[in-house]
Parts: C-alpha cells; structure tokens; sequence
C-alpha cells in the first residue's frame, strides 16, 4: 500500500526517537511516505498540503496534528519567527474544531481510509492545563472524525495516559531551548538517557518521543496498517 503520514514534528521524527523509521523497518513491503513538519499547528498544516501540493491518492493516509494547538502568545523572536512561518494556532477549541473538519474536507477525497489520531501531550504530569486542552482537542478531533465516512480515530492518547497511571509526575517541560539543544541527540541511547535524566518514561522533553514512547505509536499504526491491508486483500 501507499501510505501518507501527516502531521508535526512527532511525525517529522526529530527531536526525539521516530516512530516513523520504526515502522519503515518493519514494513518494507509499503510505500510510506513522511509529510511532518516541526510545530505545524492544524491550519498550518492544511496550508501547507495546498502550498506544496502534497495531496496525492494513497490507499490509508494517517493525520497527527493538534499538540501545537494550545493558545499562547510567544513575544520576541520565537513568536516573530513563527509569525514569518506562518505557524498560526487556533485560538480556542471551536477554531479548532472549524479548522480541522476543512483538513479532512482537503484529505478525504485522497484517502479511501483515513486515520486521525489523538493530540498527544505537552508534559507527562497530566493535571496540568495543557495536557487537559489537549484531552478536549483530542475530543473534538473524535467527534468530527465520526461525520466522515472511512474516517477512523485512534486514540493514541488513551495508551500512554494508561501508562503513565500511578506515576509520580514530573514537572519538566519542553522549552524552545531545549528542543533545539535536542535535536542534536540522534541515537536511541542518547535520547533515553536524556529522558531519564529528566525523569520522564515515555517522551524525550513532555512532547517528542522516546524510545518506549515511539514503538507504543508505531504498535498502534502498525495495528492499523496490517488491519487495513488485509481487509484489502480479503476484497480482491
């Protein structure tokens, strides 16, 4: 199959561990094809796929997109620098809600089956305010999900909210110094000692991935490929 991944920097694969070159290792039999870009939000994202014409047909697209959506105002050059990039987050959860139904009006034309998944996290401490505005986006992106025909949602979310149950939280949370500091961390052994020293168990920084957290999403596609796959050799 061609298989189409859209999304942020968790699809793009750095900082962090990528569960995009673990599935490519373990599915050299698809044609996996990497659109993620480091901080795009839902709009800048559908800017993006018209503007650089990335709409091509696929037989199973996935859309990771949303974890960059919490509203914020960043001054000086980081908020001048996403400005120029065009990195517009929504503002509140129905511009949210209005800006993601447009990308599944833009995808699904291109895609028989077309996965959206769960924002994920910004910090492991799960109490805190953005991961609770991520847990509202990740519900708006299962409701809207549901008005589309071949549109499934995987909540991705669930799986490490379960894993990081009985924790202890840590309060470490990722910084724009930081992840540019990270992105020079290029082996899985590297990167894992970085989240120990963090005391994080599932993510590099509160946001991009580690090694346990990157096979955890590459298990659950991966699911969903073979799934699909085989429902398409079972109606030839």
């Amino acid at each position: 199959m061609k298989i189409a991944f859209y999304g942020d920097s968790l699809t793009a694969g750095i900082p962090g561990v990528s569960y995009f070159n673990i599935l490519r290792q373990r599915l050299p039999e698809h044609e996996l094809l990497n659109f993620g870009q480091p901080d795009d939000t839902v709009l800048s994202l559908y800017q993006r796929i018209v503007e650089d014409d990335l709409l091509e047909p696929v037989d199973l697209a996935f859309v990771w997109i949303g974890t960059n959506d919490i509203p914020q105002e960043l001054d000086g050059f980081v908020g001048l620098m996403r400005r120029l990039w065009r990195k517009f987050r929504s503002q509140n959860p129905g511009e949210f809600k209005e800006y993601y139904r447009a990308l599944l009006e833009l995808l699904t034309p291109y895609a028989p089956h077309l996965v959206t998944v769960s924002p994920l996290l910004n910090g492991e401490d799960l109490s805190n305010y953005r991961n609770r505005y991520l847990a509202r986006l990740g519900q708006i992106v299962r409701d809207v999900s549901g008005e589309y025909a071949g549109v499934e949602y995987l909540d991705v979310r669930a799986l490490f909210v379960e894993r990081l149950a009985g924790r202890r939280p840590t309060q470490w949370q990722a910084s724009v110094a930081n992840t540019l500091r990270d992105t020079l961390l290029r082996t899985e052994e590297e990167i894992d000692e970085r989240a120990l020293e963090r005391g994080l168990s599932l993510t590099l920084d509160g946001v991009h991935l580690n090694s346990v957290g990157a096979r955890i999403v590459a298990d659950a596609f991966e699911q969903v490929i073979e799934r699909v796959a085989a429902a398409r050799q079972h109606e030839a």
